[in-house]
């Protein structure tokens, strides 16, 4: 266990929160020395072993470690494996940030690897209602198996057809497996509909489960963030969307993007399936031979190029920021982010900043509301910085912006599951894409043009007059940026 200074961070505001506590006692509070010795005797302790849980970094666990480190090789393998059928390995010719694509070359692991699709192979949906009917189509179809992650699934409306859907194919024999993340699914978790699903024969799993004494021994802030939806290794969904049902659940209306995939594309996210699967459960079930694999050429267009970066906390949970930082600092023309929850690291703003201070185009779409109060006052923290350099500021109107996509030069899309937080870039397991396709990225930026229709563009000599209160709650919101 050793000191970082994230966990600095956090010893910084708990001593700064004992000082003003003890402040407050002395000032106002009658007996004084009375209370100073309970306060001494009783409280101090527990904040002093609370203060030691937080400031020390935790592993994951020494089972779920064993665990990644002997199918990390395994997987190192077949990965070595699939590149050797790449005839290249990007396009130097036709790239617009080499840089960017020369680094992911060289993680040779699951991180990150390259393939190719043709424009058949893939649609963005923006609708949920759309996504969620062409899921449900698509278990219907299905003839081997399915295979799930989500953070959050929340019971109701298609949602419910979804189950049921899943029921059904369980019983005519389809192997359906589904990873739910312990925290975000757990009134799911404690539904009628699991134990129904259960005695329909599909397995499902919790992620990064707690028990009580957990925060003693591992860190209980690292989520299964990932959304992924696999049906007989031939066609794939991934992208921001939780499953809800945002028309029946009216506290929830998630604005998303989701991609569906077909073809080779699904091999490699079986492949992060596989490994998420055996890092909870222990169970083998890399490459089983009982399922069919739909085995497809590797091919290369002159205009495209495409990452899967799949992050494992405490493996590889650094690549993405990485990754994000030189995507920011290869920009030329234009730069355009969408994120529900905006606490960039310093590295990052700082990027942003230079990026529209070299003459980049930059544009930032934030929700104006938020579902978390913390996290909309602390990423009004950086709003001035930003305007300064003269980075435009969008907060979006209608419902909780949920898209996260970093767009640059309107040639390469970035885009997934990982926020602009520190949580995404450093704690959770996340997966994004990397894609250097027009059609793509044409598709990408109108979507993000239609937000920033619904936006309000944030003016900088407005911004400057806001209230001494406003910088108030922004900074002390900041403060708590390491843990939001």
């Amino acid at each position: 266990m050793q000191l970082n200074n994230f966990n600095l961070q956090i010893l910084l505001i708990f001593l700064i929160i004992i000082l003003i506590i003890e402040f407050i006692l002395i000032k106002f509070i009658y007996k004084i020395h009375i209370i100073l010795l309970l306060f001494y005797i009783y409280i101090l302790p527990i904040l002093s072993i609370f203060f030691f849980i937080l400031t020390v970094e935790l592993s994951l666990g020494k089972l779920r470690t064993k665990r990644i480190k002997f199918t990390k090789s395994f997987i190192n393998n077949i990965i070595k494996q699939i590149k050797k059928k790449q005839k290249k390995s990007y396009n130097q010719k036709y790239t617009v940030t080499i840089k960017l694509f020369k680094f992911l070359i060289k993680q040779n692991n699951i991180n990150s690897i390259n393939t190719f699709f043709k424009k058949s192979d893939f649609k963005i949906f923006s609708n949920n209602k759309k996504i969620l009917k062409k899921i449900i189509y698509d278990i219907k179809k299905a003839k081997y198996k399915i295979e799930m992650i989500f953070y959050i699934w929340k019971q109701g409306g298609i949602v419910n057809k979804i189950i049921e859907s899943l029921i059904n194919a369980s019983k005519r024999g389809i192997c359906c497996r589904i990873i739910l993340d312990s925290v975000g699914c757990f009134s799911f978790l404690k539904s009628k509909y699991i134990i129904l699903m259960k005695k329909a024969g599909i397995k499902i799993i919790k992620a990064f489960k707690l028990n009580m004494f957990d925060f003693l021994v591992r860190r209980i802030d690292i989520r299964q963030h990932k959304k992924i939806i696999l049906i007989d290794n031939y066609i794939v969904y991934t992208g921001s969307m939780n499953m809800i049902d945002i028309n029946f659940n009216i506290n929830k209306k998630y604005i998303d993007i989701m991609i569906r995939f077909t073809g080779i594309i699904s091999n490699i996210i079986s492949i992060i399936y596989d490994l998420e699967f055996e890092m909870e459960t222990g169970e083998k079930i890399i490459f089983k031979k009982k399922y069919k694999k739909i085995k497809r050429t590797y091919y290369h267009k002159k205009n495209q190029n495409f990452h899967i970066i799949s992050s494992i906390p405490y493996i590889s949970n650094k690549l993405i920021h990485k990754v994000f930082l030189k995507a920011l600092h290869s920009a030329k023309k234009k730069i355009v982010i969408t994120t529900p929850y905006f606490i960039p690291t310093n590295k990052l703003i700082k990027e942003i900043c230079n990026a529209s201070l070299r003459g980049v185009k930059v544009i930032i779409i934030i929700p104006k509301k938020n579902d978390s109060l913390m996290v909309l006052w602390a990423s009004k923290y950086f709003y001035i910085d930003l305007l300064k350099s003269g980075v435009k500021i969008y907060e979006f109107k209608n419902n909780l912006l949920h898209t996260k996509s970093l767009l640059i030069d309107d040639k390469v899309s970035i885009i997934g599951t990982v926020n602009f937080d520190i949580r995404s870039f450093f704690l959770n397991s996340e997966i994004t894409l990397i894609i250097e396709d027009n059609n793509f990225s044409n598709i990408i930026s109108q979507i993000q043009k239609t937000y920033i229709k619904k936006s309000k563009l944030i003016k900088f000599k407005k911004w400057k007059k806001r209230s001494y209160f406003n910088k108030l709650f922004e900074f002390f919101f900041f403060i708590f940026n390491p843990i939001l």
